[in-house]
């Protein structure tokens, strides 16, 4: 990477490979969400995505970016735990609690490149790039705000246990046995 404009198409396609894999795995993680809230703002997300894809093909053609898009290391992590995860017998409460964590971090790693991407595409002077993107942006803004009310309704529930050995008022989760779809 030797400039700007090389930076701002590494962005944008590292972009459209996350927008491409996380089009594969919504469907499968509205299936295996129990709570309705979350089941809703998947499929709304859902919905959103394919229209952040649209969106990101125009920009992947405004900019001049050949059609051969790689793999995305960085992010596919992610998805794999998510995967794993769909697979491995979870309570429900905790199933759609990792959902939320999991789905969040995309969406932080979305945000960021979205936010870099149309930074970079500004100080290039390219307008309608940076709006596009910054469309997006501020959509996955919105879903990470509409996420946490989620994820903090859903904690409410939970009943804390508390440690001598740990300062009062800390909250400990429950460790749960069967977590290793963690594991990398």
């Amino acid at each position: 990477m030797k400039s700007l404009r090389d930076l701002l198409k590494q962005e944008i396609k590292e972009l459209y490979v996350v927008e491409s894999q996380w089009s594969e795995t919504l469907p499968k993680m509205m299936e295996a969400a129990m709570q309705p809230a979350l089941k809703q703002a998947l499929e709304a997300y859902s919905e959103i995505n394919d229209l952040q894809m649209k969106r990101l093909e125009l920009v992947v053609k405004l900019s001049g970016i050949s059609s051969k898009l790689e793999t995305s290391h960085s992010r596919k992590g992610t998805l794999k735990k998510i995967s794993r995860l769909l697979k491995d017998g979870v309570e429900p409460q905790v199933r759609d609690t990792v959902l939320l964590c999991m789905i969040q971090k995309m969406v932080h790693q979305k945000m960021v490149g979205y936010g870099t991407a149309r930074y970079v595409a500004q100080m290039l002077g390219e307008k309608d790039i940076a709006c596009l993107l910054e469309e997006t942006e501020d959509e996955e803004k919105a879903i990470d705000r509409k996420l946490n009310t989620i994820a903090k309704d859903n904690l409410d529930g939970w009943t804390p246990i508390r440690s001598k050995s740990i300062k009062p008022g800390a909250l400990i989760v429950p460790f749960y046995s069967n977590m290793s779809w963690l594991a990398d």
